[in-house]
């Protein structure tokens, strides 16, 4: 086992997690407990914001491992590690690779087996079905505690005000927090039901995806079926017959996909050669991952393009009719015209949800302000759009 492997791999996935708070770490092992990253992974993965954990900058040996104790705690309250794991906290605050690893694939196998859980309907083809539901691996945040009637007395905090402290029902939280809505949806195209504690282990939840995502497998460091990956999700970005089967195209295919993703690693085609089976699942958890968030956001937005070309075409013929309308077949055609126009827009509407993700160039954000201006020219419809399906189909 490379520990530099194993780090690179680990940390592409640690970072997928934190880029929603614009922050990145350069190395897993000793960037883990500095800074917030802790906070934040962990607020990543159970949706909750932790109050008691904040920066771990300048904090005392001791210190560390309580933050490792409450971080602990809090992933097996939400059922992210099983009640039965222990973490050595005095090892893991002194950054010892063999428990932080342990740790780190602990949550990797958990987002390993939640994307297994879900990857048929993930690679369905029917467009309608694919956006029903957003893919997303934050848990919405529970809602807000309500205080118990009585207040806790606090033994440390002296006499008068400062001596209670309020005290929360956790139980009347979690009775009715949805982590992730519709979840049984997606769960539900799965052809194999399985226990969950009996899923495969996780670097073999990652060859079947592959394998199903290509219809065949023969060798991961083989480049010619990382192309065939790249292009499932982007078509015709590489031509495999003209490409060698070296490290240099391996390294090509890797940083292109990253590129399109937006998501940049340092892991290459040398930690491919390594072998190591963290180290490869937890690169592959991470490019499925934005991966399959990527296609979902390119189908949402051809399909926003394809509704904002309805409202225009409406708006068109609405500009014909004279200023004043006498005739009751005009008059009904253009209050028809208006209801349309508004149906369009509520299922446009509906797609924000699915696009809660940084594709810079895919210019989400333009789609939703300016009513898709920049296709205005065009009057095609998008590649892979259906437009005989109704357009705002969307989240029932």
């Amino acid at each position: 086992m490379s520990m530099r492997t194993r780090i690179r791999g680990m940390t592409a996935w640690v970072n997928l997690r934190l880029m929603p708070y614009n922050q990145l770490m350069s190395n897993v092992l000793m960037d883990l407990l500095s800074g917030t990253g802790m906070k934040y992974l962990v607020e990543s993965i159970t949706g909750r914001d932790i109050r008691r954990l904040d920066s771990m900058d300048g904090l005392s040996q001791q210190q560390l491992q309580t933050r490792v104790e409450w971080v602990v705690e809090e992933l097996k309250s939400c059922e992210v590690l099983p009640k039965d794991v222990y973490v050595d906290p005095r090892m893991f605050a002194m950054r010892s690779a063999d428990h932080v690893f342990d740790l780190m694939w602990r949550l990797i196998s958990h987002d390993a087996w939640f994307l297994w859980e879900r990857v048929e309907y993930l690679q369905h083809e029917d467009q309608d079905v694919i956006t029903q539901v957003p893919f997303k691996w934050t848990p919405d945040p529970p809602p807000s505690r309500k205080k118990k009637n009585k207040a806790k007395k606090s033994l440390l905090s002296g006499f008068g005000a400062s001596a209670t402290m309020d005290d929360y029902d956790d139980e009347l939280v979690d009775a009715n927090w949805v982590k992730f809505p519709k979840s049984d949806f997606m769960k539900n195209f799965k052809k194999k039901k399985i226990e969950p504690g009996n899923y495969p282990p996780p670097d073999a939840c990652i060859l079947e995806m592959v394998n199903a995502q290509l219809k065949s497998l023969d060798d991961l460091v083989d480049s010619r079926v990382l192309c065939a990956l790249v292009n499932s999700f982007v078509p015709n970005m590489f031509t495999t017959d003209l490409l060698l089967n070296d490290r240099w195209t391996i390294n090509l295919a890797l940083r292109s996909a990253e590129k399109m993703f937006y998501a940049e690693t340092p892991f290459d085609s040398e930690d491919l050669v390594e072998a190591d089976g963290m180290a490869v699942a937890s690169y592959f958890t991470f490019f499925f991952m934005v991966a399959y968030k990527y296609r979902q956001c390119k189908i949402v937005i051809e399909r926003i393009d394809w509704i904002g070309r309805l409202i225009r075409e409406c708006n068109h013929e609405l500009e014909k009719f004279p200023p004043i309308v006498s005739n009751m077949q005009e008059l009904s055609r253009r209050k028809e015209l208006k209801s349309e126009i508004e149906k369009h827009k509520e299922g446009k509407a509906t797609y924000m949800p699915l696009c809660v993700f940084k594709f810079h160039h895919m210019e989400i954000n333009k789609h939703f302000k300016a009513g898709s201006s920049s296709s205005s020219s065009s009057s095609a419809v998008p590649h892979g759009v259906n437009n005989h399906a109704p357009s705002h189909r969307i989240l029932k």
